[in-house]
């Protein structure tokens, strides 16, 4: 995802917000202007909110009915 980041309103500053963004070596302060959003996956079967992994294809068309719902 590409945008301004200097914009609040932004989808691209919201996602950096979020507790799942993170950059690579940011450890060593290097600053990298590129950053990743973590993708959770939960396998335990043990957990109440547990189901099937998704295929990708599920899960990208699963996340974008989630958010046109929300």
């Amino acid at each position: 995802m590409f945008g301004d980041v200097s914009d609040a309103d932004s989808t691209v500053s919201k996602l950096k917000l979020q507790p799942l963004n993170y950059s690579v070596l940011s450890d060593l302060l290097t600053k990298p202007r590129t950053t990743y959003l973590a993708r959770i996956r939960n396998p335990n079967p043990a957990m109440p909110d547990y189901h099937e992994p998704f295929s990708t294809e599920e899960y990208e068309s699963h996340s974008l009915t989630k958010k046109g719902n929300s």
